[in-house]
């Protein structure tokens, strides 16, 4: 307690506010029954009628404590969740079910949490799949022929020994086990692949894509594939009943009469955004201007927006040891919290997250990648005491829905490791950047990973894959990417790129509507700046 005591007093200080005894052990009481950290406190410090006094009394906390009491929502309507704090869940193929895992884990992995990790993603879309009532074969079916039409029955990879010249239906990931061949592999084993003139369907089908595979045999033990699909996915509703009222997003089970307030909170927030903005580029002058722009623009409304999200690359060029400039870097970033300040309502009243770029400071382009480190951000931290540095990627509760948020360069990325070129609804290749994006939104959230790619393209930490994993499928996933901005709905989710801020393109989404909205800075603005 003692402690505790000890980090309100230095949190109300850094506010130029001090307490006396009685006030003290009023705010500490409050904290202590609180677990979310120093968020409570910051809370606190929002709700009090300071009347210009620098010392705070009990009388004054009494009052504050008062007001969150009578406030519509006991718990916070916006959370932030770091991926490596994301509560890790494994399916049983055995026991059919989902089961947490307890023990510690750690960025340094053995070769067996290599293993672990595409056998986890090739077990949570199983365990999806057979739900899937294409895959599902009745018993009563099974004498019908015209009934067993209707259905796709899947086989084992082992099983396919001795099935020549019959056609089955295959669930594996394709996997190059020797140089320029690639095989499927699933539980059981793997057979040599041939895409040779395989059609598709919608997504980018690259290497470590689990699909799902028609085709036949050949006399050489060789599967030839005539179509590859993307497991379909399947409602959020669905999904929420396998789990079984595991946490798989980032926190504990929120109390019944906080979640409805929560949501009669939501139904209240007709108004309310959350404005995302990507590659921030602070080292160049006119990204200063279009911050001005937007900060003032939103400034000006009845109602300013819960969240900013400030992505990045925060910087025009990767940084690196041998060029970068790093105090450079944090004068960049004390400049961006001078031009906050300069907004006192968005200051107070909306909450600020920054998430890091690929090319940010840090130790390396490993995901998922840390928040940005202190050194640079300890300007923001003072000016906005509520602000969260997250990883990347992150997520986030916004009022009831689930967001992910990603930055990566991953559209074109994909593009360039396809197996076969994605086409479109005529069967000639897809050459616009907005058909492209809703062929990356179909991939991650039939894959449902983030980032489906080998890992000699895009390293992960083993242990912690399952941060990246898009299951249950999120109301709205944000893949912040340098290609132009796009938005796609699939299913029940929600998928956007804000597109580059140094561009002056970004994005706002409406919590009440649940729709995206694409905007730029004004013509006028952008030729100022």
């Amino acid at each position: 307690m003692q402690q505790l005591r000890q980090v309100v007093q230095a949190e109300f200080r850094r506010q130029q506010l001090t307490l006396d005894k009685e006030a003290l052990a009023l705010v500490v009481d409050y904290v202590a029954q609180d677990s979310s950290g120093l968020e409570p406190i910051y809370t606190l410090i929002d709700k009090l009628d300071t009347d210009n006094q620098t010392r705070i009394t009990g009388a004054i906390v009494e009052e504050a404590l008062q007001k969150l009491d009578n406030a519509p929502v006991g718990a916070a309507l916006i959370r932030v969740y770091d991926c490596f704090d994301v509560p890790k869940v494994r399916f049983d193929h055995i026991r059919q079910r989902f089961y947490p895992l307890e023990e510690p884990l750690s960025i340094h992995a053995t070769a067996q949490d290599r293993y672990s990790m595409y056998l986890d993603r090739l077990l949570l879309l199983y365990q999806r799949l057979r739900r899937d009532k294409t895959f599902s074969m009745p018993a009563l079916a099974i004498s019908d022929t015209d009934e067993q039409n209707k259905y796709c029955q899947l086989t084992d990879v082992k099983a396919m020994l001795g099935c020549t010249g019959q056609t089955r239906f295959l669930l594996g990931c394709i996997s190059q086990l020797q140089d320029g061949t690639f095989y499927l592999e699933d539980m059981t084993g793997s057979l040599q692949l041939d895409l040779t003139g395989c059609q598709t369907s919608s997504g980018l089908y690259t290497e470590n894509c689990i699909v799902i595979a028609e085709g036949e045999l050949d006399h050489r033990g060789i599967f030839k594939a005539v179509a590859l699909g993307m497991p379909p996915v399947e409602s959020r509703e669905d999904s929420l009943a396998a789990t079984k009222g595991l946490q798989m997003f980032g926190e504990d089970t929120l109390k019944a009469t906080d979640w409805m307030a929560i949501e009669q909170a939501e139904q209240e927030a007709q108004a309310d955004r959350m404005v995302v903005l990507s590659d921030v580029w602070l080292d160049k002058p006119s990204t200063l201007d279009y911050l001005h722009t937007v900060f003032a623009g939103f400034d000006g409304l009845d109602t300013v927006p819960s969240a900013f999200v400030l992505m990045g690359n925060f910087q025009s060029q990767p940084a690196t040891t041998a060029s970068t400039d790093y105090t450079l870097i944090r004068e960049q970033f004390k400049s961006l919290a001078d031009v906050i300040s300069r907004y006192q309502r968005l200051q107070v009243e909306s909450k600020f997250i920054f998430v890091p770029g690929p090319g940010d400071p840090g130790p390396g382009n490993v995901l998922p990648r840390p928040a940005l480190p202190a050194y640079f951000t300890s300007d923001l931290r003072q000016l906005l005491p509520t602000a969260v540095f997250a990883s990347n990627p992150c997520r986030i509760r916004l009022y009831t829905q689930e967001v992910v948020l990603f930055r990566s360069d991953l559209q074109n990325h994909m593009r360039r490791l396809c197996l076969i070129p994605p086409t479109g609804t005529t069967g000639q290749p897809v050459s616009s950047a907005e058909a492209l994006f809703e062929h990356l939104c179909m991939t991650v959230l039939q894959q449902s990973h983030l980032c489906p790619v080998p890992l000699e393209n895009q390293s992960v930490y083993w242990q912690y894959d399952h941060s990246l994993h898009l299951y249950p499928a999120p109301d709205l996933v944000v893949l912040a990417d340098s290609a132009a901005s796009a938005q796609f709905t699939f299913k029940d989710s929600a998928c956007v790129n804000p597109g580059s801020f140094s561009k002056g393109a970004f994005a706002a989404y409406n919590v009440y509507e649940r729709e995206v909205e694409l905007s730029e800075v004004p013509n006028d603005a952008m030729e100022n700046g």
